[in-house]
């Protein structure tokens, strides 16, 4: 059965990670959209917006969230606290 769904702003790329209670979902469309997500509602927890395809895996240990982008940028980001 289908528990929840979400639309995004462009293609997904075929790599969503799931990590805990949550889901990073990147984008290859042309803005470059990243979403995390709450893997049991589909809601919307956060999002980023490259300005170019997210073209990598979303990696994500030692509580900091890292993804490339189709320039060759590489973002890490952590918690707000």
């Amino acid at each position: 059965k289908q528990v929840w769904s979400f639309t995004t702003e462009g293609q997904v790329d075929a790599s969503p990670v799931v990590v805990g209670d949550r889901v990073y979902v990147g984008c290859l469309s042309d803005g470059g959209e990243f979403y995390v997500l709450d893997l049991k509602t589909g809601n919307k927890l956060w999002d980023f917006t490259a300005g170019r395809a997210i073209t990598a895996s979303p990696a994500i240990g030692d509580g900091v969230l890292v993804i490339g982008d189709g320039r060759g940028a590489v973002y890490c980001f952590e918690p707000e606290k």
